[in-house]
């Protein structure tokens, strides 16, 4: 299931040639040409979607002889909501740079006619709670994993803002991106602070430090090793240094060497008898459009 949209030219002669949507996607931050298709992957937030040329389907004209260009937009849904929002601006490029209007087939999209963000959301947000619905409705013991809303948006915006983040920062210290484990069927958040270096540390449940300087030593060698802290472990610590009451609280933990206490408490930790298990953003699901699911 997903949110599909097509656009349609303006004027009969207006065309929109492969060669153009190629030139186009090809200058478009986090799209890659595969063939006859544009497709959108941002590793940071986990979001992607589609752009496809269908070069062997013709132009359909209607009544008013405005064409139906061959070139459908693909947003799989079943998603976190933020997968609309990271898309939206993409397509509302791609119509205005060709000057097009859209035809959106969603139930409560668009319709026929100029494009709007607000309508693109609508649609979006109505057929991704009916995909929620459907797909629960076949089995309603199917495990999902799940966070509400609001905190869902929270840490995709940091995500997105990761790149911009470091740029700012320079290379003084590191932006980690926010990922997702499953503890024992919960979505748990964490990020990677390897070996005690300078970092913006977001708010998580988990911080997995990779060690290699600060790996416990043997005789005379070391092995590389993984510990997982809790934030509650952390915090205490944490506490000496600059915090950011953002959306997402972070920690600045800026320093030219690590410091002794934060050394310790990293050689000092036993590593986990299993690793983290991660969850990909696109299966941490919105738990209000889950519980909007269920029977009543």
């Amino acid at each position: 299931m997903s949110y599909d949209l097509f656009f349609r030219s303006r004027t009969v002669d207006q065309q929109l040639l492969l060669a153009d949507f190629a030139n186009y996607f090809s200058y478009r931050r986090f799209f890659e040409i595969q063939g006859a298709q544009a497709w959108y992957t941002n590793q940071d937030s986990g979001v992607y979607f589609s752009f496809d040329y269908l070069s062997n389907s013709p132009e359909e004209e209607d009544e008013a002889g405005e064409g139906l260009l061959p070139v459908p937009f693909n947003l799989n849904y079943f998603r976190p909501h933020p997968f609309g929002l990271e898309a939206e601006p993409e397509v509302q490029a791609f119509v205005k740079h060709f000057n097009l209007t859209v035809s959106d087939p969603q139930t409560d999209g668009m319709g026929e006619g100029e494009y709007s963000r607000s309508g693109f959301l609508r649609g979006w947000n109505a057929g991704n709670a009916f995909a929620y619905r459907a797909m629960l409705s076949q089995d309603q013991t199917q495990r999902v994993l799940s966070l509400p809303s609001a905190r869902i948006e929270t840490y995709w915006r940091w995500n997105c803002s990761r790149a911009a983040r470091q740029d700012e920062i320079g290379e003084s210290a590191f932006v980690p991106g926010v990922f997702f484990f499953d503890v024992e069927g919960e979505v748990r958040t964490g990020a990677i602070w390897g070996d005690g270096i300078p970092i913006l540390l977001p708010e998580v449940d988990q911080v997995i430090v990779p060690r290699q300087r600060l790996a416990p030593r043997r005789w005379f060698s070391h092995k590389d090793d993984m510990v997982v802290f809790s934030w509650a472990e952390l915090e205490t610590t944490l506490e000496g240094f600059p915090s950011s009451s953002e959306e997402l609280a972070c920690y600045k933990l800026f320093y030219d060497a690590t410091p002794p206490e934060i050394e310790n408490l990293i050689r000092e930790k036993q590593p986990p008898k299993e690793k983290p298990k991660g969850v990909p953003f696109d299966q941490v699901l919105d738990r209000e459009l889950i519980s909007q699911a269920k029977p009543k």
